[in-house]
């Protein structure tokens, strides 16, 4: 497993190389498909964050393990984090579970979800949801319990 705590180094720090070609607090301009996402792994543990474009949604699939789940949160998630403000989101003071809050949050909260097998959108559960494309990228709908089912079966 290669998607561990802090893999694409800090937001202002030396950028390091790794098999995703991601940097935490990158943004991206072109084909955005997610905008400071919180990045998370199958254990619920946070990899990083920032943009991501549809050629990072098709390195991370290609660069993912078997068994490897490579969620995608959306903004606002990091908000439930936070202890004080400061200058810029990034700054602020927040809570160290940011980093570890459990498979749990991570399922509860997720909007993207990255396997090798595909590419997917938390869909809530409504029928009328169905599969889409954006930039390429073919998104399936997923609810979160169809997502437990997954686990289970690994």
């Amino acid at each position: 497993m290669h998607l561990t705590l802090n893999i694409f180094g800090q937001e202002f720090g030396e950028r390091q190389p790794n098999p995703f070609g991601l940097h935490t607090g990158q943004m991206r301009s072109r084909e955005k498909q997610a905008h400071n996402g919180a990045w998370y792994n199958q254990d619920g543990v946070r990899v990083g964050w920032g943009d991501l474009s549809s050629d990072d949604f098709r390195n991370i699939q290609k660069a993912l393990e078997p068994g490897e789940y490579f969620f995608v949160l959306p903004e606002s998630s990091f908000w439930n984090f936070v202890r004080s403000h400061g200058p810029i989101g990034s700054m602020c003071d927040t809570d160290p579970t940011i980093d570890h809050p459990g498979l749990d949050y991570v399922r509860s909260n997720f909007r993207y979800l990255i396997t090798r097998e595909g590419c997917f959108f938390k869909s809530h559960g409504y029928a009328h949801q169905t599969a889409f494309s954006n930039y390429g990228i073919m998104f399936l709908p997923l609810v979160e319990k169809d997502l437990e089912m997954r686990s289970a079966a690994e």
